[in-house]
């Protein structure tokens, strides 16, 4: 897993911590920068696509492309004796889940978040959390916190609540968003607090009104491509030019290495369909 640096605050003189011989704290994040699985659903059967789920591996994004969650992130709190060569005094680790379903017919998702206390040892008996969510581009944190103030936690203890994300690009437009996250890590009696573990989604999510007869925003994870599907019971002959199309053109248009675009200027889309004899004008 990638790890983020480890960010180290001195403990204040006269706190729990520091009169039992630890004088410095430090937040680490593990397996959330940077890290992600991608999962396409629509190259999955039913089964496989529910197996594809954050329960599979801890530490990992996981994503489809109208939603993506979090599965066991871990953030370590750990207590030093600087003094000492660096003796840990105590630890305390954190884990991280989350997940959050995309509308296409919303610029509004909301994520779910869930802190719980895995681990503590010497020291460390007790954590309190708080989490707050913010985003860039068009969007906004309209709820930034997952709870209301910190949570103290023993181990095993958990936090739960939800932050919602609000995009709001102009008719046209499009905004590409990074959803960042920020979690404050106390010891009870260990006043100033540590500094905060923060990471960002590893993947954008994009929101827009690019099309004409939009009448709302939606949002997408890009990354993850929309299938078009045109079964020969439905297209017919249609259905098969465009596989031998696909599988032999030079081109190879709408195979992996040459993916179909959606054309968001009506006129465009027009003139191609009357070049390709009125094919399908499903959307994706």
């Amino acid at each position: 897993m990638k790890a983020s640096t480890e960010r180290c605050t001195q403990l204040p003189a006269g706190s729990a911590a520091r009169k039992a011989g630890a004088t410095t704290a430090c937040i680490q994040v593990t397996g959330l920068s940077g890290s992600s699985h991608v999962v396409d659903s629509s190259r999955l059967d039913t089964a496989q696509a529910d197996a594809a789920t954050c329960s599979v591996t801890a530490g990992f994004y996981y994503y489809h492309r109208h939603d993506y969650c979090l599965n066991n992130g871990e953030v370590t709190y750990t207590e030093y004796n600087e003094e000492n060569a660096g003796e840990i005094l105590g630890t305390g680790v954190l884990t991280v889940s989350s997940s959050a379903t995309l509308s296409a017919s919303s610029g509004q998702w909301q994520e779910s978040e869930t802190v719980t206390l895995a681990e503590a040892t010497g020291l460390v008996e007790e954590l309190s959390v708080a989490f707050t969510a913010s985003c860039d581009a068009s969007c906004t944190a309209t709820v930034p916190n997952a709870w209301a103030g910190s949570r103290l936690l023993s181990v095993g203890q958990s936090a739960s609540g939800s932050v919602t994300f609000l995009a709001t690009p102009g008719a046209g437009l499009v905004s590409n968003i990074t959803p960042s996250y920020d979690l404050n890590v106390t010891q009870p009696g260990a006043v100033p607090i540590v500094e905060d573990a923060t990471w960002s989604n590893p993947r954008q999510v994009r929101c827009d009104t690019t099309f004409a007869n939009n009448t709302s925003t939606g949002c997408v994870i890009p990354s993850i491509r929309a299938q078009l599907t045109l079964p020969l019971s439905t297209y017919g002959a249609a259905a098969a030019t465009y596989g031998w199309a696909e599988n032999n053109l030079i081109d190879h248009w709408g195979a992996d290495d040459n993916p179909l675009q959606r054309l968001a200027d009506p006129t465009r889309r027009r003139t191609a369909r009357t070049r390709a004899g009125q094919g399908p004008q499903g959307r994706l």
